[in-house]
């Protein structure tokens, strides 16, 4: 290799572990393995860019060529990140890193000194971060996973009762587990829901309306916080890209989506070259994040563990495993499924008329993907048992909502509200504390919280630990839902016809064991009573003729909190990205 390829070489590994140093020391080190890989990857093109230009170029010039391909990755990144500033920043680096190549180049010493930095930036980015010092009072305490199925109904799932073996991995972990029979979740989408399992918060409490905000604000605690302070090894393993976005991390020691992490610029051009080659199905995804958590569990062997895992297999687009369907969809093609799957407007609901046969081959692919997805869960159930560390473990697994397959004339989950988004599937299990038992009360999750705490025996926020699960038998289901703008206008752009201005108000919704009221939360709103029993397509507003019960609901839904503005952060295009492939935004 010419000594000007060697240079380039060197300058463009020196640029790479200055900014992993970078992210290092902010708390945020970027996994190691494939970072050098990505790095040697770009060092050696930029080399040989620059051996190749020295044939037709002066040095310098070939040079400066070298570490401008070097560098533009970190061009493209800051400049999504930043916009004109952050391009402006990166190529003002990238003159100057040029310049430093070639001055380096016209000097033995030069070359050594840069050879040295090099190096010596190299050791401090790989470093490991310090191991945050233990409490000994919760060194026997237990471990702890929370394993949230995305987008996951509870009928659907064989456990409760449902007619197809969808769950026989869940049936065998509720033998020892208590299983909630009316859990409710508090919103119908990802990011409020499980903002509220974290917080122990309503939705207009804590703030999260899924608009790519900073999810809590600093002063509210959270349960990977309040775990963490205790001593606590705390790691997250988010599937969804909703729980990707800044502020979800706080309180994680590690944070791994099914994609590398990607602060480094090197990384996500990696994440992006991978997601090209990537089998696109969400047990890829799934499947990765079980093994990234098995890696984890098996490094901290020091203090108590916490796991948050989302898996996103039940979500749109449906893709499940070629057993699974030939199981669930025997005879039925697989391109004229997936074709009828994929026809549905932004809000769910769809374009043409949906026929009955349609329907059931849409809930026969969703049912093929919740037993991929229960199939997993049962591996990594079994390995948990296999190290003998099963029966030791606080193990929760629940639903963040579940899904609208064809009722009320809607596919998916968004805009109004009802039982088929919001009850959802609740087992706990934890021997050595909790017996096995059917849970008749009605609970909701954001006392999941609360209990995870009390189960642990560690003391818990005033707020967080009053709704607790053991402390809730409450008589109505409650949840709030403020509309995202970028949904309400992907339905207006579709759809002239559509009413937005209804969508672009607060709604809260709360019910009894009969009846449900969907309300505006706006001054003077009666808001829409429906039977839950005699309507099941919630079409039929019986307010009039039930006025005692709309009142006492309606009673209710004012007394809830209400939301505030929140901060709204421009978006990260890759994350934006991501959500369009999971159908949340579709501009």
């Amino acid at each position: 290799m010419s000594r000007i390829a060697i240079v380039v070489f060197a300058v463009a590994v020196l640029v790479s572990a200055t900014e992993a140093l970078y992210w290092a020391r902010l708390g945020l080190p970027d996994e190691r393995l494939p970072l050098v890989l990505a790095t040697l990857t770009v060092a050696l093109v930029a080399a040989l860019a620059a051996s190749l230009a020295s044939f037709f170029l002066r040095s310098s010039r070939a040079m400066a060529l070298g570490i401008a391909i070097a560098w533009t990755p970190l061009a493209l990144d800051l400049h999504g990140r930043y916009g004109k500033r952050g391009l402006l920043a990166a190529l003002v680096l990238t003159t100057a890193m040029a310049a430093l190549t070639v001055l380096t180049a016209r000097s033995r010493r030069g070359l050594v000194a840069l050879g040295s930095l090099t190096a010596l930036s190299v050791l401090m980015a790989i470093t490991p971060k310090p191991s945050t010092p233990l409490t000994s009072s919760t060194l026997d305490a237990p471990d702890i996973v929370l394993l949230v199925m995305d987008t996951t109904r509870r009928d659907r799932l064989s456990v409760y009762g449902y007619d197809q073996a969808t769950s026989p991995n869940l049936e065998t972990f509720a033998t020892k587990a208590q299983v909630y029979e009316d859990a409710w979740s508090v919103a119908p989408w990802t990011p409020p829901s499980h903002a509220s399992m974290f917080t122990g918060l309503l939705p207009a409490e804590h703030g999260v309306d899924g608009q790519m905000a900073p999810p809590f604000p600093t002063g509210i605690a959270t349960l990977p916080s309040i775990l963490s302070d205790a001593g606590y090894r705390t790691a997250g393993f988010p599937g969804n890209a909703n729980l990707m976005a800044p502020g979800w991390d706080r309180g994680f020691d590690v944070y791994l989506p099914a994609d590398f992490e990607k602060n480094h610029s090197l990384i996500r051009l990696l994440n992006r070259v991978l997601l090209l080659a990537r089998e696109p199905s969400h047990h890829a995804r799934g499947a990765r994040l079980f093994a990234r958590a098995k890696t984890w569990w098996t490094s901290e062997t020091d203090a108590p563990r916490f796991a948050f895992i989302n898996l996103v297999e039940p979500h749109t687009p449906y893709l499940p495993h070629a057993e699974l369907y030939d199981r669930f969809l025997p005879g039925i093609d697989r391109e004229e499924a997936f074709a009828i799957a994929g026809r549905r407007l932004p809000d769910g609901s769809a374009a043409p008329p949906w026929t009955a046969r349609e329907k059931e081959i849409v809930g026969k692919l969703y049912d093929a993907e919740i037993a991929g997805m229960d199939r997993e869960i049962g591996c990594f159930l079994d390995w948990l048992a296999a190290r003998g560390e099963l029966d030791d473990t606080l193990f929760v697994i629940t639903a963040d909502h579940g899904e609208r397959l064809g009722e009320r004339g809607l596919f998916g989950h968004a805009l109004v509200m009802d039982p088929y988004l919001l009850r959802v599937p609740l087992l706990v299990r934890y021997p050595a504390r909790l017996a096995a038992a059917p849970m008749r009360k009605r609970v909701r999750l954001d006392g999941l919280p609360g209990y995870i705490l009390y189960v642990a025996g560690i003391r818990a926020p005033e707020a967080m630990a009053k709704r607790a699960l053991h402390l809730q038998d409450t008589r109505f289901a409650i949840a709030q839902h403020r509309p995202p703008a970028s949904l309400v206008d992907d339905m207006l752009d579709a759809d002239p016809r559509f009413d937005s201005e209804r969508f672009r108000e607060d709604w809260f919704w709360v019910a009894s064991d009969r009846f449900a009221l969907e309300w505006p939360a706006g001054e003077g709103a009666d808001g829409i009573l429906t039977d839950l029993a005699a309507d099941p397509n919630f079409s039929q507003d019986v307010g009039e003729d039930h006025a005692a019960a709309a009142a006492v609901l309606r009673a209710v839904a004012q007394g809830l909190p209400r939301y505030g503005s929140t901060e709204r952060l421009d978006p990260d295009p890759e994350l934006l990205e991501k959500l369009k492939a999971l159908g949340y935004i579709h501009r």
